[in-house]
């Protein structure tokens, strides 16, 4: 994984997961492949990036609230 940080590789993911591009088992595997991290950790590290992306996407619209 040189060259890019472990959030770059987070981002990049994330951004073929929002639109449904790729299934969250294909998030998985590029994630597991590419850093060397279990799947487990790949997951929860994709669950909270993709998490953290639409909350504040709601919140630039004004509909989410805590």
């Amino acid at each position: 994984m040189s060259g890019i940080t472990l959030g770059d590789l987070v981002d990049m993911v994330v951004d073929l997961l929002e639109p449904h591009l790729i299934t969250l088992a294909t998030a998985e595997q590029i994630m597991h492949e590419a850093s060397g991290y279990s799947r487990g950790v790949c997951t929860h590290l994709l669950a909270h990036a993709y998490t953290k992306r639409c909350r504040a996407a709601d919140r630039t619209d004004g509909s989410w609230s805590q």
